[in-house]
């Protein structure tokens, strides 16, 4: 992926402004709670919050991929709007056309609900206002398909509510099994060169594990100390050659 060359169908559209806070904007609090994959670091996803147009989000594929929002102190937040900015400085191919949008009040990787999946025109600011104001802790982006590039790109997204202050902060948890926790790897059946299973723990977006066949594979994770395991976590996203590469089914014991 070198030598990109911007081209534009059409120009990039002025900014509208919106009374209601972009409670997403990084500069008011919002963040990334589970960053997707990137193709690098020029094309990260903390280029959507960040309240400017100049950047953009590239995944390494045109695979479907998510990312979830989170709010100022993790809060809950009554949210009325959101917005899609598709453009990016590639070709309008790859940018992003169907959208999903769900919403959870309870941990960023569980209780979610779908709200609405919007079809994203290439042109303009895309908008949808609720039919009725919906309480949020976390909004999840799932970007389902693109123009028909082979990259998966977006501009920004923002999301306008109010924080509800009155409601209680995220319960905390920690990842058990994060690298800067302690956590290792301490058996695995294989690994294919240059993809080792210590990729599915140490909290990157650009690193994946792969097995050197399709047989049935074991994994042994060893946490940096007792813990009392309340969720397990498995995203399947790697960029590699098929969709039918990534795991299906996990058993965990």
């Amino acid at each position: 992926k070198v030598g990109v060359v911007p081209v534009l169908d059409s120009p990039l559209p002025e900014e509208t402004r919106d009374e209601r806070e972009n409670l997403a904007a990084s500069a008011n609090g919002g963040t990334l709670v589970d960053p997707p994959a990137e193709f690098d670091e020029s094309w990260s996803a903390k280029n959507l919050i960040d309240g400017s147009l100049d950047g953009c989000y590239c995944a390494p594929k045109n695979y479907p991929v998510s990312f979830v929002l989170g709010f100022r102190d993790q809060r809950v937040a009554t949210i009325s709007k959101v917005a899609i900015f598709p453009f990016t400085r590639e070709h309008s191919s790859n940018w992003v056309r169907s959208v999903q949008i769900e919403v959870s009040e309870e941990l960023s990787f569980t209780g979610f609900r779908a709200i609405k999946t919007i079809s994203v025109s290439p042109f303009g600011e895309n908008e949808y206002e609720f039919p009725q104001p919906l309480r949020a802790r976390f909004v999840r982006f799932n970007l389902l398909a693109n123009g028909g590039g082979s990259w998966m790109e977006l501009g920004e997204v923002r999301v306008f509510g109010e924080l509800m202050n009155d409601q209680p902060r995220s319960p905390l948890l920690e990842n058990a099994a994060h690298q800067k926790n302690g956590g290792q790897v301490v058996e695995v059946t294989s690994e294919y060169n240059g993809y080792p299973a210590a990729e599915l723990i140490n909290g990157a977006s650009r690193g994946y594990w792969c097995s050197a066949n399709s047989e049935t594979q074991t994994i042994v994770l060893e946490l940096g100390s007792p813990t009392n395991v309340k969720f397990i976590c498995v995203n399947p996203y790697s960029p590699t050659n098929s969709i039918s590469d990534w795991v299906r089914s996990v058993e965990v014991s």
